[in-house]
């Protein structure tokens, strides 16, 4: 039987969290108070835990794609089933992308984009092959050190480099360009993304007693760490710059602390693993998903999906300009009709067919 543990859970929540999210400077619009954005998305986030949880609850043991099925009928909860299982593939693919312009940007300026995101493949391929406890427990020491690696940085770059003058005025334009940033875009990004984890609710240990805790638990350390790194960004480089550097984060590891120090490759490794973690849990919640939809071998799937995936990274944008454009755009509401309006309108029907059939 399948069992992760409950820390091991309230892991990768955060892991899916932060995966690819401090790799960009989230609620930059709302300028020096792009913090506040993610500290209010939280809360929201919380709040849409506890519709997941709901879902999870009327079918104990099952995953999210049993639960449509039971709303929705066989049919059209099948349809929403494969729209949910392929949007995790296609965040996959985009993460994917993400990983491989890092790396050929700052760690490896003369590699081909093909050759990053083979390797990476293979990796993700020796993940999900394993299942959920391999990843799982590759998590563990794969969080630990990119928490540790940007605890450093954090405390570094607040030493040395950080002005902290740069978050001032504090809601000079009132909270007008906070609101705005939260809608689509920290609720789409990534606190969308968290309906994943519906698919692996059922191999927690003590699922039915704990999950909520551990769940916020990890919504609330993601945002914690995205919030720091956000505020270092922004101290580090101003807001101008921020928004207009493709990678801040490792703009701000380019920074000397010293004739010595500089974290940029510190900072590009730790972020490429925490990377390849997340596409890993994607990959795997989304061919779980296909293996129940259409009872296909799933050791066959974990290799010829992700092949599939490298190539779609490789071709889904011309340029990086392209690739964040639509990325942080129109996928956005991609993002929000999946990971929040179909669970919240899955909730809602249950409610209302249960109503009628009170009344009846």
């Amino acid at each position: 039987m399948i069992n992760i543990s409950q820390f091991q859970f309230f892991l990768l929540t955060t892991t899916l969290m932060i995966g690819s999210a401090v790799l960009f400077p989230l609620g930059i619009g709302a300028n020096q108070n792009a913090y506040l954005v993610v500290l209010i998305g939280m809360f929201l986030a919380i709040g849409l835990s506890f519709v997941y949880i709901k879902l999870h609850s009327l079918l104990p043991k099952k995953t999210f794609i049993e639960v449509l099925q039971l709303i929705y009928g066989e049919a059209l909860g099948w349809i929403l089933g494969l729209i949910y299982s392929t949007f995790f593939l296609y965040i996959g693919v985009r993460n994917l992308r993400d990983l491989g312009e890092q790396v050929i940007q700052f760690a490896m300026p003369g590699i081909d984009m093909e050759i990053v995101i083979f390797f990476s493949v293979i990796l993700i391929i020796y993940g999900i092959y394993n299942g959920i406890e391999t990843i799982a427990r590759a998590n563990t020491l794969t969080f630990a050190i990119t928490a540790l690696t940007l605890c450093i940085v954090q405390i570094y770059t607040s030493i040395y480099i950080s002005d902290p003058q740069l978050l001032k005025p504090f809601l000079a334009q009132g909270v007008g360009p906070v609101l705005e940033e939260i809608y689509p875009d920290i609720l789409a990004f990534p606190f969308a993304e968290l309906a994943a984890l519906m698919m692996i609710f059922p191999y927690v240990i003590n699922e039915d007693k704990n999950l909520r805790k551990t769940f916020i638990g990890g919504i609330i350390l993601g945002s914690i760490i995205i919030t720091l790194n956000t505020i270092v960004i922004i101290t580090s480089l101003g807001t101008h710059l921020a928004a207009e550097t493709n990678f801040p984060l490792m703009k701000v590891g380019q920074l000397p602390v010293n004739e010595l120090i500089k974290f940029d490759f510190f900072i590009n490794l730790a972020t490429t693993i925490i990377l390849i973690a997340k596409i890993q849990l994607l990959t795997y919640c989304g061919l779980k998903g296909y293996r129940k939809l259409f009872g296909f071998s799933y050791n066959k799937l974990c290799i010829l999906t992700p092949l599939i995936m490298g190539y779609l990274a490789y071709i889904i944008a011309e340029s990086f300009p392209e690739h964040i454009d639509f990325g942080l755009g129109t996928s956005l509401y991609i993002n929000l009709a999946v990971g929040i309006y179909l669970p919240l309108t899955t909730l809602m029907i249950y409610y209302l067919k249960r109503w009628i059939s009170g009344i009846l």
